[in-house]
């Protein structure tokens, strides 16, 4: 993400446990809000569907951060399930 660095990963657990109710729910245009009262970072994820490329079931989602300085970061980004069934993002 943009601004990564504010965003700790304390903030990529609650994005991934996000992520991860999302997918179970398997519903395009869900959103599932989060908090870190720990550093004052919030945000929503959105789920946006699925795409197939190369034989591999990709997630897509929109991102929105609200950092503790106010700042918004937007992005979208295409995760898949890896061989340790960890969720990675497609650069």
């Amino acid at each position: 993400f943009e601004d990564s660095k504010k965003i700790t990963e304390s903030d990529n657990q609650q994005i991934f446990n996000a992520v991860n109710q999302l997918a179970i729910s398997g519903k395009d245009g869900d959103i599932k809000g989060w908090n870190n009262p720990q550093t004052g970072n919030s945000g929503l994820v959105i789920s946006k569907g699925k795409e197939n490329i190369n034989s591999k079931d990709f997630l897509i989602f929109d991102f929105v951060i609200t950092l503790k300085s106010g700042k918004v970061i937007k992005q979208e980004a295409k995760l898949f399930l890896n061989d340790h069934s960890q969720w990675e993002i497609v650069k």
